[in-house]
């Protein structure tokens, strides 16, 4: 009997993955199969793969208690709150909760030895130079966090940053990240659809920090990835938010011009 480790894509599935790889347990991961390739990324040696129906992991139920019944797990650890939800459901083990952003990692991204390697290849696979900055916009979550906000604080920083002779800007968001096609459609319109990339690793912060200069925390809570961003020593603007009748907001002047300060820093 076993303790397993229930990851599904909810929360941030990356560094729930690098955390349980790290305590060599066996790993139960439900998604599709860009998670898979998360999964094998993170270094988890021993699994089971299950497919989530239309995404869901509560589809999946009934397979999740047939694979932990067959394995013989006498616990289970779900990186989730929906993940905890199905397994408390649907099996009698005892099931503890934790959080991806509360879990202290064993690594850093200072002690990747490849590192340097990684920026240098995913800015040559973005097709830029050292004279182009790279945003990353994250969120509170692995989809939170809306592209096409981003893109209206990065083109304002943009017009700044090209005035002062700078260079060029681009923004990188999740493919899965909401708003990307509203973003794209945005400065698609202006010509300028080749600035925004859409970058599969831009889940794993292991692969996509070193490769960035600056991160825009969309919010309203502070990412989850903060620890990592500071180790690396990268300027994080935000959260960036304002009190609405509908919730908090994006305040695209505050952060576009967060972003064209600490780029300025950068190039001194």
């Amino acid at each position: 009997m076993t303790r397993w480790h229930l990851i599904d894509q909810a929360g941030e599935p990356a560094l729930a993955l690098r955390a349980a790889a790290a305590e060599r347990e066996p790993t139960l991961v439900v998604g599709d199969r860009r998670l898979g390739a998360l999964a094998e990324a993170a270094g988890v040696g021993r699994g089971e793969y299950l497919s989530a129906p239309l995404g869901r992991t509560g589809m999946a139920g009934p397979a999740i208690r047939r694979t932990l019944r067959r394995v013989g797990a006498s616990a289970c650890v779900a990186w989730s709150d929906s993940a905890a939800r199905v397994a408390r459901r649907f099996t009698r083990i005892n099931t503890e909760t934790r959080s991806a952003s509360e879990a202290t990692p064993a690594w850093r991204v200072h002690d990747e030895p490849d590192r340097e390697q990684r920026r240098a290849e995913r800015r040559d696979a973005w097709g830029v130079d050292d004279n182009t900055a790279c945003v990353l916009a994250v969120g509170g979550d692995a989809v939170s966090g809306d592209a096409y906000d981003a893109a209206m604080a990065v083109g304002l920083a943009r017009e700044a940053r090209l005035a002062t002779g700078k260079g060029e800007l681009r923004l990188v968001v999740r493919p899965s990240q909401s708003g990307r096609v509203h973003a794209w459609s945005l400065w698609r319109d202006f010509g300028l659809g080749r600035l925004l990339i859409a970058e599969p690793r831009a889940a794993e912060p292991w692969a996509i920090l070193p490769a960035v200069d600056a991160v825009l925390d969309l919010g309203p809570e502070p990412t989850p990835w903060r620890r990592w961003i500071d180790d690396l020593g990268l300027p994080r603007v935000g959260p960036v938010s304002l009190p609405s009748r509908y919730g908090p907001v994006v305040d695209v002047r505050r952060a576009a011009g967060g972003l064209a300060d600490a780029l300025t820093q950068l190039s001194r």
